[in-house]
């Protein structure tokens, strides 16, 4: 029997004003990790634009999601706009997650 395994990307795009996006999906994504039937999925937040910014952005996810992740697989990158090398790291990330998770 082959056992499939699943992750979530939730992919946060920052342009202008950046923090005030992420303000705005906070709510979302609090809700989406409480979700029982994701309890037990590894969650991959993937902040994609200006790379100050995303790192910026990145640590704030961080401090406001640690509890609420505490035990769980997840993890958080930054990536460039139209960029297959990030796009292809995104896929490599999940992937290992998904190998250690099983």
């Amino acid at each position: 029997m082959k056992m499939l395994f699943a992750g979530v990307i939730y992919m946060i795009c920052i342009e202008d004003g950046g923090d005030s996006i992420f303000k705005e999906e906070e709510e979302s994504i609090k809700q989406l990790i409480l979700e029982r039937e994701l309890q037990n999925t590894p969650f991959l937040f993937v902040i994609r634009g200006d790379a100050e910014e995303s790192k910026g952005i990145a640590e704030d996810l961080t401090e406001r999601l640690q509890a609420a992740l505490e035990g769980r697989s997840w993890d958080i990158i930054s990536v460039r706009d139209h960029s297959q090398e990030d796009a292809d790291l995104v896929l490599q990330v999940l992937e290992k997650m998904l190998s250690r998770h099983s």
